[in-house]
């Protein structure tokens, strides 16, 4: 069966396929049918599916744990007493198969929680970042309203005595409101359709359902409901306060200003906008400051200038573990001698190649059984992968060419698992039970060198124990266990990685021109695509962060704006009597960063709190970090600074003559 996306990419959506006969490792497949859009959540990566079947070899071998087991619960069944059903099953294979269960246990969880992941706190972050901005623009948006209100005293006085109640005035002003709402939904509509696109291109892969993210129905109710609420927060709350007094009784006594909005309460708004915007950024900068350290953290490979590409031998053809080596080492001898090839090498699972094979590693000086297994990843690989790769080697040799079957068994370990097979000891020289024989003939390898830590899931992977075997020395099940593939590694004399794939595709072209070439790129792609996650979730917390800071300027500067406008009679007989410029727009400016001020030390608080939701996200810097708080409480004063001394220093243009005539 294939699934949407491949019938798409390789069939053209015909819809003839089904029944046609297609070829997957050398064999024939019918096609039965194509799965709709939605199965791709749940294939795990895969672009076709076929039944599982098993030989009576295989299904008495218990060392194999690479399936997963989906079951619909019955009616009634908790999740709970489908666990402790698990568990009993999970306690009698241990008991039954103690070598290779031992260390094996089985757990259930929901398909949908398994799907979304840890998305589902990822997206709720990010919806309480948006729902700051939002707020944010809220308090902009209420701060100008009050300003408008003053402007309007007198109309809304006038409209008082001819007889329009309170209310009504409000409601006059709530539509107003509501229009202005309104206007703004449909405008973030209109762009949320034309960046949608972008931003679901620009995604790293791996976000679930992102590709089906659309503006249905729900999305513009959600538009729908904001645009009422913010109606409610920007328009309501600011008319019934701004109509609190006697309109009326202002007018007959012939000054028409209506209620004085108190200063604090813009002050307030102000504050409160300062709190909510350092709380953005600080979750903004914790982003970058985790993105950063993602790109500086040490690999212990050098991923310059080398390409990676995946051959696979079909099972059908290459019968036997001799011919599947032979061919490899073919592959591999005509690589290393094309022109502008610099140095080349084959490991069974590269790093940053997706899934990694382990295997039980048993030191010398322990029992062998189960009870002494170090669960271990393992690299099957050829001599000059060290090389190739740039891996410093912390103690005795790399593989050679004479490291062969009819030699003694050998082996190269990682630092992390020296230190746990041989505490306190030197590893080189020692022996260890590994991929075959029994506790009769335990095959033991000799340690012939010690490699430092790598991580090969990414720069935010783990250093697990970690082992490596010559091709030339591994059992012949060993083939089996990585599906007769290998991944071949190859850095150019000089020029472009690139290059290096037309060299694969052409060595594997030359041996069969049919085996597939998959999984072509190069190691910094590779590093790019390991932190590609990172540095999605920083770019939109940082766009978040941008906005709520442009809005907390624009806020600031009309608070002060209008500040200047109300004192202007004030300001006029400052500078009259002899003021400096400088002191009129020092006072202004402490007006402004006063509030900011005191919602920064709130901010801060709150921005340590709404760290903790991110420390998932993090890496090697923690959520209070106080350099980070610092630099952004620095930066959003600076903006406040200046977005305040603007309007201040305009103010210091004023004719003290004419504001002491006008007022």
């Amino acid at each position: 069966m294939l699934t949407e996306g491949l019938w798409r990419r390789r069939f053209g959506a015909d819809p003839t396929i089904v029944g046609r006969r297609v070829r997957l490792n050398s064999e024939p497949f019918e096609v039965i049918g194509v799965m709709p859009a939605a199965f791709d959540a749940v294939a795990y990566g895969a672009d076709l599916v076929i039944p599982t079947a098993f030989t009576p070899e295989r299904l008495a071998m218990h060392d194999e744990h690479f399936l997963d087991l989906f079951g619909r619960r019955r009616a009634g069944v908790t999740m709970a007493q489908v666990n402790g059903e698990l568990a009993r099953i999970a306690e009698g294979l241990r008991r039954d198969f103690p070598k290779d269960n031992l260390e094996r246990g089985a757990e259930a969880e929901r398909l949908d929680a398994e799907i979304i992941g840890n998305y589902r706190q990822r997206l709720f972050v990010l919806l309480a970042a948006v729902v700051l901005v939002l707020v944010i623009a809220c308090g902009n948006a209420a701060n100008l309203l009050l300003a408008r209100l003053a402007a309007r005293s007198q109309e809304l006085a006038v409209r008082a005595a001819i007889g329009a109640g309170r209310w009504r005035i409000v409601r006059q002003i709530l539509a107003e409101s509501l229009f202005l709402s309104t206007l703004a939904a449909v405008a973030g509509l209109a762009l949320a359709s034309w960046l949608l696109p972008i931003l679901v291109a620009s995604a790293p892969d791996g976000i679930p359902r992102l590709e089906n993210a659309s503006l249905s129905a729900p999305v513009l109710g959600m538009a729908v409901l904001a645009a009422l609420a913010t109606t409610v927060i920007v328009g309501a709350l600011p008319a019934w306060y701004a109509t609190g007094g006697d309109l009326r009784g202002d007018l007959v006594e012939g000054r028409g200003r209506g209620p004085a909005i108190r200063p604090w309460v813009r002050q307030a708004l102000l504050a409160a906008q300062a709190m909510l915007v350092l709380m953005v950024l600080a979750g903004a900068a914790l982003l970058i400051r985790s993105a950063i350290n993602l790109q500086q953290m040490p690999l212990g490979f050098d991923t310059a200038d080398v390409l990676r590409a995946r051959v696979g031998l079909p099972a059908a053809e290459y019968r036997t573990s001799a011919v599947v080596r032979g061919t490899f080492e073919d592959l591999l001898a005509r690589v290393t001698a094309a022109p502008g090839v610099g140095a080349a090498a084959l490991n069974s699972q590269a790093p940053l190649g997706g899934g990694r094979s382990s295997n039980g590693i048993i030191p010398e000086g322990r029992p062998i059984g189960p009870e002494s297994i170090i669960l271990s990843r393992s690299n099957f690989i050829s001599p000059g992968y060290f090389r190739v790769m740039r891996m410093p080697l912390v103690a005795g040799r790399a593989f050679e060419a004479s490291d062969i079957r009819s030699s003694p068994l050998v082996m190269v370990i990682n630092e992390t698992l020296a230190r746990e097979a041989f505490p306190g000891g030197d590893a080189l020289g020692k022996r260890m039970v590994c991929c075959e024989g029994s506790p009769d003939d335990p095959r033991w390898k000799i340690v012939v060198g010690v490699v430092a830590d790598v991580r090969s899931s990414g720069p935010a992977g783990d250093v697990r124990p970690e082992f490596y075997l010559p091709i030339a020395q591994i059992p012949d099940v060993a083939w089996a266990w990585v599906s007769n593939t290998m991944d071949v590694m190859a850095r150019p004399a000089s020029g472009s990685p690139a290059a290096m794939a037309g060299v694969i595709r052409t060595a594997v072209r030359d041996i069969d021109p049919a085996l597939p070439v998959y999984a072509v790129r190069t190691l910094d792609e590779g590093v790019r695509e390991a932190t590609a996650q990172a540095r999605f979730n920083m770019w939109l917390m940082t766009l978040l962060g941008i906005v709520g800071l442009g809005l907390a300027a624009l806020g600031i500067y009309s608070v002060i704006a209008w500040l200047v406008e109300q004192r202007t009679r004030e300001i006029g007989v400052r500078l009259a009597l002899g003021a400096p410029p400088g002191s009129v727009v020092r006072l202004m400016v402490a007006h402004g960063l006063v509030p900011v001020a005191a919602g920064l030390a709130v901010g801060l608080v709150g921005a340590v709190l709404a760290g903790r939701l991110l420390q998932g996200q993090l890496f090697q810097v923690r959520a209070g970090d106080p350099a980070t708080l610092a630099a952004t409480a620095a930066l959003l004063l600076a903006v406040a600074t200046l977005a305040a001394a603007i309007p201040a220093w305009r103010a210091t243009g004023i004719d003290p003559a004419r504001a002491l005539h006008d007022t």
